[in-house]
């Protein structure tokens, strides 16, 4: 996993922005906090310390790109886990009534 529990539900408020920039090459301005939190969220789970440029429409969108990347991958990845941990159901068995 690619983001701690806190940072990906401090993400999840964002989904809309990530869904566009990553499938439409585009995103709506989210706002300066938004930005900060993704650049910081990207530098955590990189382990890496970038410079962001909150001028740059581009530099945002590669941003906002990337940090979709990877929180998109995160949750496929939780999704799957979830599914592995869970217990499966139980088959609903039905009797059949007896003839007289």
């Amino acid at each position: 996993m690619n983001f701690s529990n806190e940072i990906f539900d401090a993400l999840a408020p964002f989904e809309k922005y990530f869904e566009t920039a990553v499938g439409a090459d585009w995103c709506p301005y989210p706002g300066r906090d938004a930005l900060a939190l993704m650049h910081d969220a990207l530098d955590t789970a990189t382990g890496t310390k970038t410079r962001q440029d909150y001028t740059c429409g581009p530099c945002l969108l590669r941003l906002v790109k990337r940090v979709g990347r990877m929180y998109y991958a995160d949750k496929t990845e939780r999704t799957a886990t979830a599914a592995e941990t869970a217990p499966a159901p139980r088959k609903k068995t039905t009797t059949k009534p007896r003839k007289k």
